[in-house]
């Protein structure tokens, strides 16, 4: 036993370590300012995507047809490149015809009675002008969705905005109660594309540090159109 306390290896096997109370605090608060940091750049949203157990064939890569890929970092067709103030005029221009669509959701609830001595129908006729209107929206994402990420969003922005003027116009020169109430209901089927595609432009150009602000100046114009509305069209 005497030779066994006596050598050094037996002393060494039998120690406990003991590590300082100062590292130990360092390596909390390291981590804990990490942690931190994580949280104030990306928020909720977890940055990393999770990784997945995959087989792979040895001399075949399996490429997903609906993944897009950029040319490098510092690709300019990437909308996350493109300048601040460009970015955010897209985002003014959206929000800004999210008001226009919105908008003329409530404006002819002020001038229902107006309506009903024009054209001669009961006040439940009446309700449809501004029913039928959220019908309308109620169709339209179904198509706009989906149709964005086959299409692009620019092309159904433009076409869907186009026939939803045309269809305003056709109430304004309604000369029955059949012509206004289908010109109402398609015009809030083109009318949902804004709604619907807004979120996704918003995604598209902003990190999830700057998806926030962005998000939040669109979320208000969702309500100020139909705040606006009725007083417009009391006018």
């Amino acid at each position: 036993m005497s030779g066994q306390l006596s050598n050094p290896a037996f002393r060494a096997s039998q120690a406990t370590v003991v590590e300082d109370p100062e590292d130990i605090r360092q390596a909390i608060e390291a981590e804990a300012r990490r942690d931190e940091e994580h949280i104030e750049r990306y928020g909720a949203d977890d940055p990393e995507e999770p990784k997945q157990l995959t087989m792979v064939v040895p001399g075949e890569e399996e490429k997903d047809p609906y993944r897009v890929e950029w040319d490098g970092p510092d690709d300019p067709k990437n909308p996350q490149n493109w300048s601040k103030a460009y970015r955010w005029w897209i985002v003014v221009v959206t929000s800004f015809l999210t008001v226009n669509v919105t908008f003329a959701s409530s404006m002819p609830s002020f001038m229902s009675r107006k309506l009903i001595a024009h054209f001669h129908f009961s006040a439940e006729v009446g309700y449809l002008v501004t029913s039928l209107f959220l019908v309308g929206y109620i169709l339209g994402p179904m198509f706009w969705g989906p149709g964005s990420e086959l299409f692009g969003r620019r092309p159904l922005f433009v076409g869907t905005l186009a026939l939803y003027t045309l269809f305003i116009l056709g109430q304004a020169l309604a000369h029955n109660t059949a012509t206004l109430l289908i010109t109402r209901l398609i015009s809030g089927f083109f009318a949902s594309a804004p709604l619907t595609m807004a979120g996704g432009v918003i995604a598209d150009m902003f990190d999830a540090v700057g998806r926030g602000t962005a998000g939040t100046f669109f979320a208000t114009s969702v309500f100020v159109g139909p705040a606006l509305g009725p007083v417009v069209g009391g006018l």
